[in-house]
Formats: C-alpha cells, structure tokens, sequence
C-alpha cells in the first residue's frame, strides 16, 4: 500500500498573493486523489488535506510551504497534519510547518507506530515470542502494559522507547528569501 498524508494549511494573513499560493498548490495536487478547489481555497484562505499521495512526507510539505513562503513573504501561515505509513510500515510521524517574518519552522515527531488492537489479549510472554527476537528483548512487562493501554512506540537513536505521548522534538528553521517579481 502507498503513504498518503492528512494536514491542513491556514493562511492567518496572506496579503495579495493568496491567487500565488493557489497556483502553486493546484500545481501539487494535480495528479493527486485529493482534489483541490482553487476557489474555495481563495475565498476561505483554509485547506483541509484528505490522503494525499502526492505531497506526502515532510520534506514535500516543507518544499511546497517553502515555494508558498516565497511567494507571499509577508504572509502568516501553518500547515500541520500527520503523515501515515501505516499500510506499509506501521508508521506515523506528525508535524507541524508554521512561517512568519521570512522563517519557515518545521517540527515534527519521529517515526511512531501504535500498538497493535489484539496485544489487549495477550500475555507479556506471548508478546515476546510474537514480536521481539530473543537476542533483543526491548519492551519491558511495564512497556508492555502501558502500550495496551494505548501508549505509543516511539522511534529513537537509542532505539524504540514506548511513550504516552509522541513529542515534536525534532526542529528545523529555514530561511526563505523574497521571490523578486
């Protein structure tokens, strides 16, 4: 199965480049399952994406709000939504792109998964023998209690961590320079 992403773009100010913006964005999701209204988008200044496979990962969203920035450099906006995996990997990242004063601020989640529906019946031991290798047991009896009550499998550098809640914690400032007209 193929990644699609979910997200929303609002435009807090646009000036008079919102016809810009609306161009470049028919332009991404023209080949896309998502179908783009330009009027409506230009009348509302709201965007709600619904399973685009086209702009899907981060760096594709950060590329287009990087194009949309430099195009109404005086604008407010902020695009957040969810990227998902999960029909092939398993995996969800969240993210959040804001742009203000000539800065594009990208934050996001690491790569997440959700627990499995059907560890709700399961023993810590069967967890075990179906899903960890002997040479690696990661998830603790603790870890494991906490994911069946809905706790999240968050990619780390030192390795998968199970936590309540998935932090933004990875951060990237961009600077963009004024497209010259």
């Amino acid at each position: 199965m193929q990644a699609y992403s979910d997200y929303s773009i609002r435009f807090i100010s646009s000036g008079e480049s919102i016809e810009k913006v609306a161009d470049i964005l028919s332009n991404a999701f023209e080949n896309d399952s998502f179908i783009f209204d330009k009027d409506k988008f230009i009348r509302s200044r709201y965007l709600r994406v619904e399973r685009s496979h086209n702009v899907v990962y981060l760096r594709d969203i950060t590329e287009i709000a990087g194009k949309i920035a430099s195009v109404s450099f005086d604008s407010n906006f902020v695009i957040s939504g969810i990227v998902n995996a999960s029909e092939s990997s398993g995996e969800y990242m969240n993210f959040a792109i804001s742009y203000a004063e000539g800065e594009l601020i990208e934050r996001s989640s690491s790569w997440y998964r959700e627990p499995d529906d059907y560890i709700d019946d399961m023993s810590y031991e069967e967890y075990l023998e179906e899903y960890c290798d002997e040479d690696e047991v990661e998830i603790t009896e603790g870890d494991f209690r906490n994911m069946q009550n809905g706790w999240f499998i968050v990619e780390t550098p030192e390795g998968d961590k199970v936590m309540e809640k998935v932090p933004m914690d990875q951060n990237r400032t961009i600077i963009i320079q004024k497209q010259e007209l």
